[in-house]
């Protein structure tokens, strides 16, 4: 799905009826998007269909409003939408009304399009949604509108000297129209976007071109690589190799649900059962009462904090060293934050593990037997089963290195392994295939191996128990650089926030002896 950015103002008039307008889509200008050209040609939208108005494009929360007319102009597609009278579109209003965010971004799909003298030129896409959002691509962009109206004249009579202020300011909106690159015609096409996203092999090729101003450098520098559902296709592929490497250093947070992070959010709110009186029953007969189920709903607040850090390179270091000292200290960097956030995710899961705990038996400084694991880990996942406020079951089992070495040292009376490695043993309970992260099987359950845990951590948990949010396109983000000293910084850093949502789906199995 494509994204494009358009900035607004905000304008308030009345604040009993809120109603957003503004030019969402320019016409007419060809844009240079790194190695081709490209233009939206007027009556390229439907303009009869209705979408939703998001948040940031976050398709996983309910709508902040709704998109009630689409006007096909000179200028461009105007839209008039309506906040909804909830928190999230109460919290958009205040965001608009203090001037937090200003800017329009619409996700649509091509449907037809046309080579013209090498531009592409969109005659027909669907129009999926539009967001209110705070970063686009570009920062540079024309101002359209956004107000609230008393009534529909008012509305009519704004919106026409609106069209006017278009009209002197559509070459900046044009210049600005955010991210036309994103996905157009990847069959057809996406040669040309992806040679010049790929004219850097590698990291520090990128941050040599850039700091020696090379104008496609500084295109992937602005680019906003997050916002697509595809993004994974338009990125550079030395970006994609770096945020594959950050993912397979983050084994707990793999192992756990992840949703993208609401843009212009200090923290993030999500509810919990607190507490639960009563329970669900049969009904004694017809007009009896229903039995009573009191819920005791209570708020979690998962604070959004910056992980990053920086490198100050001297500009001697950048000219004349070879690229791969450039690519050793984003290498580095990279890992640095996804190391950093792992510990997060798993200090957050070792602080809820506290709830349900089974405690694994044998005498005291005895060596447990496999038995004894299984009993352990088969109670883990009977407490969730019993005791989740969401109804959730356990998913995997999650050892520290340590765990996993005494389960695959454990064997019978003959000398063999009890557990069996690859898949060839005799007298299993169990699979435990020495292939990477996934360290066996038990009792239905995958068990998985993560780094850097406290000796003898078992934990069982279900998936959805706990849930980061993250900036899209994390650690890639910010570059400045000291003319005093004739150093250039260079820092990776993401926002991201943690929550708990069902800490009764998290059992830690205590070792008792």
């Amino acid at each position: 799905m494509e994204i494009r950015n358009v900035e607004f103002e905000v304008r308030i008039a009345d604040e009993q009826t809120r109603s957003v307008s503004g030019l969402a889509v320019p016409y007419g200008q060809t844009i240079n998007i790194g190695g081709f050209q490209e233009r939206v040609e007027r009556g390229a939208f439907d303009t009869t269909q209705s979408v939703p108005l998001l948040w940031g494009h976050d398709h996983k929360e309910i709508p902040i409003g709704k998109v009630t007319a689409l006007r096909d102009t000179e200028a461009g597609l105007e839209i008039d939408a309506q906040l909804n009278e909830t928190t999230r579109g109460k919290d958009a209003y205040i965001a608009l009304k203090n001037g937090d965010v200003n800017k329009f971004s619409i996700g649509f799909l091509p449907v037809e399009s046309r080579n013209e003298d090498d531009v592409i030129v969109r005659t027909k896409a669907t129009l999926k949604e539009v967001s209110v959002v705070n970063f686009p691509a570009y920062e540079q962009a024309s101002v359209t509108s956004v107000r609230e109206a008393d009534t529909k004249d008012k509305e009519n009579k704004n919106m026409t000297d609106n069209v006017n202020d278009y009209s002197a300011e559509i070459g900046d909106v044009r210049d600005a129209v955010a991210d036309l690159s994103r996905k157009f015609d990847r069959i057809n096409e996406a040669d040309n976007s992806h040679a010049a996203l790929d004219q850097y092999r590698t990291g520090g090729e990128f941050l040599k071109g850039l700091h020696e101003g090379e104008d496609t450098a500084r295109e992937i520098f602005t680019r906003d690589f997050a916002t697509s559902t595809d993004a994974d296709n338009i990125r550079p592929s030395w970006m994609n190799k770096n945020l594959k490497l950050v993912e397979k250093q983050r084994i707990v947070k793999g192992l756990f649900d992840s949703a993208p992070l609401p843009q212009a959010r200090n923290s993030v709110e999500y509810p919990f059962v607190k507490a639960q009186t009563g329970t669900v029953g049969v009904q004694a007969a017809e007009g009896d009462n229903l039995n009573y189920l009191k819920l005791e709903i209570d708020t979690g607040t998962a604070l959004v904090k910056t992980y990053g850090g920086y490198s100050s390179l001297s500009r001697q270091a950048i000219e004349r060293s070879d690229v791969n000292y450039l690519d050793a200290v984003l290498r580095f960097q990279t890992v640095a934050y996804a190391n950093a956030t792992e510990a997060a995710v798993q200090a957050a899961l070792l602080a809820a593990s506290g709830v349900n705990s089974v405690e694994l038996g044998g005498a005291n400084n005895a060596a447990h037997t496999a038995a004894q694991y299984i009993e352990a880990i088969v109670a883990a996942q009977a407490a969730i089963e019993d005791n989740s406020t969401l109804g959730l079951t356990a998913d995997f089992i999650l050892v520290a290195r340590d765990v996993a070495t005494k389960l695959a040292l454990i064997v019978d009376t003959t000398g063999r392994p009890i557990f069996a490695v690859n898949n060839d043993g005799a007298n299993t309970f169990g699979t435990l295939p020495l292939n990477g992260k996934l360290a066996g099987v038990i009792n239905g359950l995958p068990m998985v191996v993560g780094k850097n845990l406290t000796s003898g951590t078992i934990i069982v948990a279900a998936r959805e128990a706990l849930v980061t949010l993250e900036s899209p396109g994390a650690p890639f983000r910010l570059q400045d650089e000291n003319v005093v000293n004739l150093t250039k910084d260079f820092s990776l850093y993401g926002y991201m926030a943690i929550e708990t949502p069902d800490v009764k789906a998290i059992t830690k199995i205590v070792d008792a002896s």
